[in-house]
């Protein structure tokens, strides 16, 4: 009796503390890629949440001075999920590589200026929701994808 390979698709979201861009990954993103390379493909971009109002559960942008939800940074945000799932559907037995972002951008709206501020220290919890909305996204997508993370300073 012979056994059939199953096809594992595999997602690593590697998860950055606060104010990071994924750059603390490179290093280790380049030794698993250098060291497995036939077990592992690198995604180029990263999926950023700093748009993500975790207060609301939507991504948030500006129009005309005001705070609304914003229908094009959603799809962006589908439109990189559904990059990562096909990546890793075409790299069965591979493990896809995705640096994420989960700060939150904090916008003050009055009504003659807009200023931006980063949030210093943005909460675990915040962060919790963020990463559960990617999982969720990826798994609505094909529910068979198994997802790792690997987390670093407040993103571990």
């Amino acid at each position: 009796m012979s056994s059939v390979k199953k096809d594992v698709y595999r997602v690593a979201l590697f998860v950055g503390g606060l104010g990071c861009d994924g750059s603390f990954f490179n290093p280790t993103i380049k030794k698993l890629k250098n060291n497995g390379s036939r077990y592992v493909v690198e995604y180029s971009n990263m999926v950023n949440m700093d748009d993500f109002i975790t207060s609301k559960g939507a991504f948030y942008g500006l129009n005309n001075g005001s705070l609304m939800k914003s229908t094009s940074l959603t799809e962006n945000f589908n439109l990189e999920v559904a990059n990562i799932v096909k990546m890793a559907k075409d790299n069965p037995n591979k493990t896809v590589l995705v640096k994420t972002r989960l700060d939150e951008t904090i916008r003050k709206v009055n009504s003659d200026k807009v200023t931006v501020d980063y949030i210093a220290y943005e909460s675990i919890e915040a962060q919790k929701i963020k990463l559960k909305y990617i999982i969720n996204a990826i798994k609505n997508l094909d529910s068979s994808i198994e997802i790792v993370l690997v987390g670093h300073s407040q993103g571990g």
